[in-house]
């Protein structure tokens, strides 16, 4: 894990090989191994996949985040968008 010492994480795991920038705040978030959380970015209930590039300042809650290279047909799940290059599917409530 390498969390910058003034990033906040409530109840959020950030797996080895994952990295969180300074200034960001994850509650109820889980950070797999090769994704990168930007500095200043806010998740809430969300799971960030393996290889994800959160930019810095981003807001977002309850997502699936992870890289549009990941989606076999090049597109969102049901349900989700794409933004630049990166894939979000909400997850269930």
């Amino acid at each position: 894990m390498d969390a910058s010492a003034d990033a906040r994480l409530s109840r959020a795991v950030v797996e080895s090989g994952a990295a969180v920038a300074g200034g960001a705040r994850l509650r109820r978030t889980l950070v797999l191994p090769g994704a990168r959380v930007g500095r200043g970015a806010s998740l809430t209930d969300s799971l960030v996949g393996f290889g994800a590039r959160v930019p810095d300042d981003a807001e977002i809650a309850g997502q699936l985040i992870t890289p549009a290279a990941d989606s076999s047909n090049g597109g969102p799940l049901e349900g989700g968008s794409r933004v630049g290059d990166l894939l979000f599917t909400p997850l269930a409530g």
